[in-house]
C-alpha cells in the first residue's frame, strides 16, 4: 500500500488494485461560521458538531436537505460539544459538552433531549445494542472517563412526563478512562452477550448469558457482570497520557440482518504501544476470550 497526496492509503502503485480505502475533501454547499469540534458517520448519514453548538445532520442520499439542529442551551452554559456517538443504524445520537451535560437525539427529531440523571458523566465510549434497532435504543452500554460503566436504555419519546432514561451502574475500573466497548451476540444467541471493554493499559473480553431485564432492576447486563470473570490482555509500561481506543469491523454492506450466519470481523486497539489487532471469534464457549488474544498481535 502506499499513501497518495489525492486518494490517501490505498493499493501499492504498481497494481491495479482498487484502494483499501479513500479519502476526499467533503464539498459542503453552504458556509459555516465557527470550528468542527466533532463529527460521526453512520448509515450514509453525516452529523457535523460546531463549537458555537450548531450540529448539522445531513442524509448523503439527499445532501441537499440539511438539519440545523441547535442544543437547548448556549454553549457558555452547558461547554463545547466535545463527543458524539451515533449507532450504526444513524437513529440515535448521544451529545456529549465539556461540562458534563449530555443530550439525545433521535433522527426523526430536530430537538435534543437533555439527559438529566447523565449530568456530570463523561462519556468516553459507547457499546450500542447489538439487536436490530427499535424506537429505543434497547440497552447500550457506557463507558465513564472516571472508569464507571453504566447500562442505559433511552426511549425516543419526547413526553415530559416519562423519565428519560434508564440507568444502572454495572462496574467501576480501576485505572482509567474506559475508553471503548463493544457487544455483540455470539452465533446470534439471543440470551448470551460478548463484551470487549478497553483502558488505555487493559484489554478485557467478557462473555455470557445475560438476565431477561426482570430481575437485577430492570438490566440485562448485570448477570454478565456478576456471574462471568474476564480474560483480560494488559500491557506493561503503558502511558496514560497516549490516545487509546477500540474499533471493530462493521458489517459489509450486502449483509442481511436476518441471516443467522455471523459476518466475520477484526478488532483493533489502539495502545501507547502500537495497535493490538486479532479476530473476534465467534465460538460461544468459556475460552473464547483466551483464543481471541492468543491469536491477536
Amino acid at each position: 500500500m502506499a499513501l497518495t497526496t489525492s486518494d490517501g492509503l490505498g493499493a501499492a502503485l504498481d497494481t491495479d488494485e482498487l484502494p483499501m480505502f479513500v479519502v476526499e475533501r467533503v464539498q459542503l454547499q453552504f458556509s459555516v461560521a465557527a470550528d468542527f469540534v466533532a463529527a460521526q458517520v453512520a448509515n450514509n448519514v453525516l452529523v457535523l458538531a460546531l463549537s458555537n453548538g450548531r450540529i448539522l445532520r445531513i442524509d448523503l442520499n439527499k445532501p441537499e436537505d440539511i438539519d440545523d439542529i441547535d442544543l437547548p442551551k448556549k454553549t457558555s452554559e452547558v461547554g463545547v460539544i466535545r463527543r458524539m456517538f451515533l449507532d450504526p443504524t444513524a437513529s440515535h445520537l448521544l451529545i456529549c459538552t465539556a461540562l458534563g451535560e449530555n443530550y439525545y437525539l433521535h433522527s426523526q427529531h430536530k430537538n435534543p433531549r437533555p439527559l438529566a440523571r447523565l449530568r456530570g458523566v463523561s462519556i468516553e465510549s459507547v457499546a450500542w445494542n447489538p439487536s436490530l434497532p427499535t424506537a429505543s435504543t434497547r440497552e447500550i452500554i457506557l463507558g465513564a472517563s472516571d472508569g464507571n460503566i453504566y447500562e442505559a436504555l433511552i426511549e425516543a419519546t419526547s413526553e415530559f412526563y416519562k423519565k428519560d432514561i434508564r440507568l444502572k451502574n454495572l462496574h467501576r475500573l480501576q485505572d482509567g478512562p474506559v475508553t471503548g466497548l463493544w457487544a455483540d451476540a455470539p452465533q446470534g444467541k439471543s440470551d448470551v452477550r460478548r463484551l470487549m471493554i478497553a483502558q488505555q493499559s487493559r484489554l478485557f473480553h467478557l462473555s455470557g448469558k445475560i438476565g431477561n431485564g426482570y430481575d437485577s432492576h430492570g438490566s440485562v447486563y448485570t448477570k454478565v457482570f456478576e456471574s462471568e470473570q474476564p480474560t483480560i490482555h494488559e500491557l506493561s509500561r503503558a502511558s496514560g497520557a497516549a490516545p487509546s481506543s477500540l474499533v471493530v469491523s462493521p458489517d459489509p454492506p450486502e449483509t442481511n440482518p436476518y441471516d443467522d450466519e455471523e459476518a466475520e470481523r477484526a478488532y483493533a486497539w489502539l495502545t501507547s504501544q502500537g495497535v493490538f489487532h486479532g479476530k473476534l471469534l465467534t465460538d460461544a464457549d468459556a475460552e473464547l476470550g483466551k483464543k481471541v488474544f492468543a491469536g491477536s498481535k
